[in-house]
């Protein structure tokens, strides 16, 4: 189904059954036919007293807007096991407060965006000297380096000179 906002904008709404029936409501897309679902499967057959199996096609035919859905549909399962099955933290912070759990979950979010970036990054520029490094070095290194901070960056204040001019100071910051 293909529908407009008050804005002009288009919404589309669409249920595809494959195995089981999927909807999708999305503000992107397109009605056009996409390419068939395959399914490879096998039946018994009996010839003669001799039982085979026979492999066939079945083919699902599906809307371009599914197509494209499922293509790209492993990158949020991908995304989802960094942040609950590798970082953990909303399983190993126990609270009972709704703001720490939101606090826990986009801080993870964070860690494993930062993550694929740095991955997309060393890969996109070809970063030989700098190879990439599994999930769990990065996070152990990024909190090191959150906690630890060996980049010791001044601070920068407005200052008035005597002339009246204001100018940029940069002063050296002190670790406690």
């Amino acid at each position: 189904m293909e529908s407009s906002c008050a804005n002009g904008s288009k919404m589309y709404a669409l249920c595809w059954n494959d195995r089981k029936p999927k909807t999708i409501t999305s503000n992107r897309g397109t009605t056009l036919p996409g390419s068939d679902s395959v399914r490879v499967r096998h039946r018994r057959v009996d010839t003669g007293g001799e039982i085979r199996t026979e492999r066939y096609e079945k083919r699902i035919p599906r809307p371009y807007m599914v197509e494209i859905f499922f293509r790209y549909f492993s990158t949020i399962d991908v995304h989802d096991h960094y942040r609950q099955g590798s970082l953990e933290m909303e399983r190993q912070w126990l609270t009972h407060s709704w703001a720490h759990r939101i606090f826990a979950t986009t801080l993870g979010m964070v860690i494993v965006d930062s993550y694929l970036a740095y991955q997309h990054e060393t890969k996109s520029n070809n970063i030989v000297a700098c190879s990439t490094v599994a999930f769990d070095e990065f996070a152990s290194r990024l909190a090191h380096q959150l906690n630890f901070n060996d980049y010791l960056a001044g601070s920068v204040r407005r200052d008035g000179n005597a002339d009246g001019d204001i100018d940029d100071v940069s002063v050296p910051s002190t670790r406690f």
